[in-house]
């Protein structure tokens, strides 16, 4: 069945022709599945993190940085600079412990994995499994979305800076 009798040479010319020519990654041991229905089905959360992540980022630094821009060296600024540099400097794998110590004994949700064990093994989509998604799905979210957030802030202010020192800027102002 694995050809283990044959030269390595053979078997990476099976391995490799059966990926690029058929799109066979082979055969799970640990789930018994195929691998490439593994890879979309992990594929499909993994987008939809991405994807949530980026709209956390822009929902959350935009505005900010704006503000910041806008009421430069006010105690709103400073507070907001300040906490975006903490932001930048905390590891992520630090705030992710942080925000599952606060999920598991505050909130008393269990922030391991995506869907809790009733749901993890359920082939099928259930309101019940999207709402299990949901609230497990803040955590990531938080820890991938916190460094992009902080780093956006900092460019929105600083170039947003920028743009309001302009000529244009300051007739578009003496205009009214």
């Amino acid at each position: 069945r694995y050809g283990l009798g044959q030269p390595i040479y053979v078997h990476y010319w099976k391995w490799i022709s059966g990926i690029l020519l058929r799109g066979d990654f082979g055969q799970s041991f640990e789930w018994n599945q195929p691998v490439s229905e593994l890879i979309w089905g992990r594929l499909a959360l993994t987008f939809i993190i991405s994807l949530v992540t980026l709209l956390f980022t822009w929902v959350v630094a935009f505005p900010i940085g704006i503000y910041s821009a806008v009421r430069q060296y006010s105690i709103f600024d400073y507070v907001l600079t300040f906490g975006g540099f903490i932001g930048m400097c905390i590891p992520p794998f630090l705030l992710a412990l942080i925000l599952m110590y606060f999920s598991t004994d505050v909130l008393g949700v269990d922030a391991i994995g995506l869907f809790s064990p009733e749901y993890a093994s359920q082939p099928v989509w259930t309101w019940g499994k999207v709402v299990d998604l949901l609230k497990h799905l803040w955590v990531p979210i938080l820890v991938l979305g916190l460094g992009g957030t902080t780093g956006m802030i900092r460019v929105m202010r600083g170039n947003l800076l920028d743009e309001l020192r302009k000529p244009y800027v300051t007739t578009a102002r003496a205009k009214g």
